[in-house]
């Protein structure tokens, strides 16, 4: 009876702890990288100064990789 109360406690005691290791796992009280993005209203990026991926030009930039940044951070509100 002694043995079995045994295993009965220590599988309970893992159990517990499995369960607070699984839920503390994710918590953390930085705010996410989206949220950070929008508070401060910056995206930061870097691009491949090559064509077709970003031409520099002095009155309007384009590019592939340029207009799909800019687009999305048009959608974020940044």
């Amino acid at each position: 009876m002694m043995l079995f109360r045994y295993k009965l406690i220590r599988i309970i005691t893992y159990a517990l702890f499995y369960f607070v290791l699984i839920n503390t796992n994710g918590c953390s009280k930085e705010s996410s990288k989206l949220k950070q993005i929008k508070s401060n209203g910056i995206l930061r990026i870097a691009l491949v100064a090559d064509p077709p991926h970003y031409f520099p030009n002095k009155v309007k930039k384009r590019g592939y990789d340029f207009e799909l940044v800019s687009r999305y951070a048009t959608s974020i509100d940044v």
